[in-house]
Parts: C-alpha cells; sequence; structure tokens
C-alpha cells in the first residue's frame, strides 16, 4: 500500500469527518409524507403488490426498507470493525496504515451510530439479518483471507455508495436520508479508495490466497447483498405472502442491483478476481449480468 496515498486518506479523515449526533438534523419529522429513498430503489418497485399501495403505504414501505438497509449496515461495519482491529493488533504505529485503519473503524463507529440512530427514531422495528447471514458473519470474521475481507468491504461500500448517491440529491426524499447518505458517501469514499489501492496488488499475492479468494469471494458478496432488505419488512407491514419473491424476481431490481454493482465488478475484473472459470459464480450472486 502507498505511503503517501494513505497519508492522503488520513489527512482527509482529519479534514472532513462528521459527528451524526450533531451534524444531522434529528429534530426533522419522519413523517410519511417523504419517501426514505428514491421511489425507483424500493425493493417492490414495479411489481403488482407495489403498484396496489396507496402512496401513504408505498412511503411507509421505504421508511421500513431504509431501517432495514441500515441495520444491515450496522452488522457489516461490526464485522468490518472486528477484522480492522485484528489487523491492528500487532500493526507497528510507525506504519501509516496504522492511523488509518483506526480512522477507518472510527469512521465505521459514526456510522453505526448513524444508522442506529435513523432505525431508533424512525419508528421501524429493528431488522437483523437472518440467522445463517450472523452464522456467515462471524465464519468470516475468523477464516476469510484479508483480500477477501477487502472484497467484502467494497461489496457493501459500492452497493450502498451507489443508493446513497440516488438518495443525496433527491428531492423527493426525506432531507435526514439526505443528510445521512452525504456524509455516508464522503466518509466511505476513503474507504473505498483504501480497499481498492489493496486489492490492485492481487495478481502478486502467492497463487493458493489468489485461488480462495476468488472461490471464497462470490459467496461473501452474496451473502452481504442478500441482506440489504429483509423479508420480515414485508411481513411487519401486512404485505401479500409472495412480496418477498415478487422482488426477488423484479426484473426492475434485477437491474438496479447490477447497475449499483457495475463498477465493483468492472474493478474485480481488471484485478484478475473475476475469471472465465468464476464468472458464472458472479453471475449466480445476481450482481453481475
Amino acid at each position: 500500500m502507498p505511503a503517501q496515498l494513505v497519508e492522503r486518506l488520513s489527512k482527509a479523515a482529519v479534514a472532513k469527518s462528521f459527528d451524526p449526533m450533531t451534524d444531522i438534523d434529528w429534530d426533522e419529522p419522519f413523517d410519511l409524507e417523504r419517501f426514505y429513498m428514491p421511489e425507483e430503489d424500493i425493493s417492490l418497485y414495479g411489481t403488482p403488490i407495489y403498484d396496489e399501495l396507496s402512496r401513504t403505504e408505498q412511503i411507509r414501505l421505504s421508511l421500513h426498507e431504509a431501517a432495514s438497509a441500515m441495520a444491515t449496515g450496522i452488522w457489516f461495519e461490526n464485522i468490518l470493525k472486528h477484522k480492522f482491529l485484528d489487523y491492528l493488533y500487532n500493526k507497528d504505529p510507525h506504519d501509516p496504515n496504522f492511523r488509518f485503519m483506526l480512522h477507518e473503524v472510527g469512521d465505521e463507529c459514526h456510522h453505526s451510530m448513524m444508522f442506529g440512530e435513523f432505525v431508533r427514531r424512525s419508528g421501524a422495528p429493528y431488522y437483523p439479518v437472518r440467522w445463517w447471514a450472523r452464522w456467515g458473519g462471524q465464519l468470516m470474521k475468523e477464516t476469510v483471507s484479508k483480500a477477501t475481507v477487502f472484497i467484502g468491504i467494497l461489496a457493501a461500500e459500492e452497493l450502498m455508495d451507489y443508493f446513497n448517491r440516488s438518495a443525496m440529491n433527491n428531492p423527493a426524499v426525506h432531507p435526514t436520508v439526505r443528510r445521512i447518505s452525504q456524509i455516508h458517501v464522503i466518509e466511505e469514499a476513503r474507504h473505498i479508495s483504501y480497499a481498492r489501492e489493496y486489492l490492485k496488488g492481487f495478481s502478486k499475492l502467492p497463487a493458493h490466497a489468489r485461488t480462495q479468494t476468488r472461490i471464497g469471494s462470490p459467496i461473501v458478496a452474496w451473502v452481504i447483498a442478500s441482506q440489504i432488505i429483509s423479508p420480515d419488512v414485508y411481513t411487519n407491514l401486512g404485505l401479500p405472502s409472495d412480496a418477498h419473491a415478487q422482488a426477488q424476481s423484479s426484473p426492475h431490481r434485477k437491474a438496479i442491483i447490477q447497475q449499483a454493482a457495475a463498477r465493483f465488478m468492472r474493478f474485480l475484473g481488471e484485478v484478475g478476481v473475476i475469471t472465465p472459470y468464476t464468472r458464472p459464480a458472479w453471475r449466480a450472486t445476481s450482481l453481475l449480468a
């Protein structure tokens, strides 16, 4: 990892970091007048179920989906913080990575506070990831390679970056969500740059490490992407029993997810993680067209 880049990212963390408790107006009412994500990003958008909902019901669905996505964010950020603290355990403070990793852990603590505060104030329930994803997260914390961890970071952060950019400049979206999205985009840009820089050295890893990463990373990315919206959202809102199936099979939803992942997929192809042999596995994740 080039020391100059790491030092630049650390300086950026000092210059542009936010306190979620003071840099967001939490007094803004959580009403049902404004969407909590761009309407086209709602998982059921374009399905028969969605078309039958009233505008108020559609907005309530967007609120619960936003709360679910933020709960998923907390889950993944806890995995990330665990891994970075593990890497820091024996890191020499003379190494510039030491300081940046601490900045990133601090950023993620603030993000978890920000997401948790949204969930707490929204009136929506807490939507934890499904039990098998919690188990998979525990496995990831203890067993996967560093390269796979950074691919997981990009899977989570680049998908959310797409949705955050979609929300932050959309006047139809609730201002609290727009501000959360803006803060997340600014701070996660550093994390994405750091993860990408590490993975640019993928071809220099030992052959067994490259093989392990190529096999494990589609699974990790799929687990992360599959948890964005909990099926419990549909149940809690009294939607038809096939709501989750409609969302999963929606051509519009598939196109949105693939659009969100397109930059990430191109990058993995460029560094050699996605090969002709692993492409079918990545297609199976629905992230790759």
